[in-house]
């Protein structure tokens, strides 16, 4: 079996607070948790990492029988 690779999502707040927070900021990533767990720890996430800025909107609906 090939090593998983799924990337890491931050979300708009998550990555506001790295940037606010600087060195006393720290990012925690678990790989592996099935079989062999390993502990990926990030101080300063914001000045380390590179983020791909990825656009999606997520909205719920509520029909007008629901409400009506």
């Amino acid at each position: 079996m090939s090593p998983c690779r799924i990337p890491v999502a931050l979300t708009p707040n998550e990555r506001i607070k790295a940037q606010r927070f600087g060195k006393d900021h720290w990012l925690y990533i678990v790989v592996n948790c099935r079989s062999n767990p390993e502990l990926h720890m990030i101080q300063d996430p914001a000045s380390k990492l590179h983020p791909k800025e990825e656009f999606s909107v997520v909205r719920y609906v509520v029909g007008q029988t629901d409400w009506k």
